[in-house]
């Protein structure tokens, strides 16, 4: 999934398909994850369709382009601050 993630950032249509194999995934936090970060990617919902998907990653294949990452995922100096808070509290 994470590779998935990183290559369809990098604008690889490899990792679109990653994450779409993803999304009928019975481990549903990985399927969940996949869905969002189409979403996120795309600024669509296709629902968890794969074949939606697939037909629209054929479609803008020639025009994926890179995409950055801007959303936080490590929490620990947040976790920290509400560590400090209780001790000092």
């Amino acid at each position: 999934m994470a590779i998935g993630r990183a290559l369809a950032r990098c604008g690889s249509k490899k990792g679109y398909e990653i994450l779409i194999h993803y999304l009928d995934d019975v481990r549903s936090l990985l399927s969940k994850q996949a869905h969002t970060e189409l979403n996120r990617l795309s600024g669509l919902d296709l629902k968890k369709d794969k074949e939606s998907w697939s037909d629209w990653l054929e479609k803008t294949k020639g025009s994926i382009t890179p995409q950055s990452y801007i959303y936080q995922t490590d929490l620990a100096e947040e976790e920290d601050e509400m560590i400090l808070r209780k001790v000092f509290s």
